[in-house]
């Protein structure tokens, strides 16, 4: 059982599905530059995070000895 309701995926899905076609209409405006500007820096900065942590974790995982069935 994940603890998610029916509802809040409906939700979550129907935010992303108007979210990524407003982003990408955006993407198509004179205002594109200022936008990618903005936003690429952030974007390199959580790859970067998610990049160092996914290993970190996993070497900490091996080193603590975490149950791999713990939630």
């Amino acid at each position: 059982m994940s603890g998610f309701s029916a509802e809040s995926a409906a939700a979550g899905l129907a935010i992303a599905g108007v979210y990524f076609p407003m982003a990408s209409l955006l993407m198509t405006t004179r205002a594109s530059r200022m936008l990618v500007g903005a936003v690429a820096p952030l974007c390199r900065m959580s790859l970067t995070s998610y990049v160092s942590a996914a290993p970190l974790m996993l070497a900490a995982g091996r080193l603590l000895s975490f149950d791999q069935n713990a939630s």
